[in-house]
């Protein structure tokens, strides 16, 4: 899971500070700072993250070179530029719904940012799922007439027995 902590190593990693430089500027106490600065750097999420990071710094470079070759001036930004926290896949579907915006964002961070996948879920949540017993007034009238029916059954009439 990558926390916030892990992210704040993996850019103090990336800026080319030493491991345990990293881990003490991303809040892990001196003491602890050498060894989880070792474990970190070979943790499988803040790997993962520093490579996304890579990849996005080696596109945008790519887009600029070619922009600079072509002597071409880059288009003017959108009438809405997307945020910088919002992950590049998401940004270019361009969905119009909310509901399936955050289906997208749930999926795609659970792994690499479970805080914001959960606040998504968390969103999300009460249009996917009604909450136990929020029934309308006619549900609850019936629900509540089949429990007392339940409760006090009806007699069984006796048998008539030829004598």
């Amino acid at each position: 899971m990558l926390t916030e902590q892990k992210k704040k190593f993996a850019d103090c990693l990336r800026k080319g500070l030493s491991k345990t430089d990293a881990a003490r500027m991303a809040g892990y106490s001196d003491k602890s700072a050498a060894s989880r600065g070792s474990q970190l750097s070979r943790d499988e999420y803040v790997l993962a993250y520093i490579q996304r990071l890579d990849e996005k710094d080696r596109k945008t470079k790519k887009s600029a070179q070619a922009v600079a070759e072509m002597n071409v001036q880059p288009d003017p930004p959108g009438p809405e530029p997307v945020p910088a926290t919002m992950p590049p896949l998401i940004a270019t579907q361009g969905s119009t719904d909310p509901l399936d915006m955050m289906r997208r964002i749930m999926i795609m961070n659970e792994q690499v940012d479970p805080k914001l996948s959960l606040e998504a879920a968390k969103a999300l949540a009460p249009y996917e799922h009604a909450k136990k017993g929020e029934d309308g007034k006619k549900e609850q009238r019936l629900t509540a007439a089949k429990r007392s029916s339940a409760t006090f059954s009806r007699m069984k009439t006796p048998g008539l027995k030829a004598v």
